[in-house]
């Protein structure tokens, strides 16, 4: 997959979509392709902070592991998902993993770009609290499905 059509399922699917097109410029403008084979790490939990990655093709899968227990498979993420911006809200390390679940090719925006854009712009800064917040739907569907049913 070249960039041009990378870049174009990512301005029609997901959180992308929804944001002003000045804003998907410029973050996609700062954007470089990567292509990763199944069972390849984006990064793993306790990574170094690095950039957000806005899937294209193939699968991502999230995976949680807290406290030194083994990372384990909570969500599989689809084009037009993006992925990775613990670090540019909260610092630090990595919290979560990506690893590729089938040929994968997605779009880095590397760590820096994203802090300049969110420095830059109130515009880029309330695109990525939208990007938290939808993610955090994410999160919260996955533990209700592990929730212990109440019975009567």
């Amino acid at each position: 997959m070249d960039r041009a059509a990378a870049e174009s399922i990512l301005r029609t699917r997901g959180w992308l979509a929804g944001q002003p097109r000045g804003f998907q410029a410029a973050l996609l403008r700062q954007a470089r392709p990567v292509a990763l084979d199944t069972g390849q790490a984006a990064y793993r939990i306790e990574d170094e902070p690095g950039g957000m990655y806005g899937l294209a093709a193939g699968a991502l899968g999230v995976l949680v592991g807290e406290g030194g227990r083994a990372p384990r498979l909570a969500h599989v993420a689809r084009p037009g998902a993006w992925l990775g911006h613990g670090p540019l809200m909260a610092g630090g390390r990595r919290v979560l993993g990506l690893r590729a679940m089938e040929p994968t090719v997605a779009l880095l925006v590397p760590l820096a770009a994203l802090q300049a854009l969110a420095l830059d712009s109130a515009e880029a800064t309330r695109a990525f609290a939208v990007l938290v917040n939808a993610n955090m739907g994410l999160l919260t569907t996955a533990v209700s499905d592990l929730l212990i049913p109440r019975r009567s």
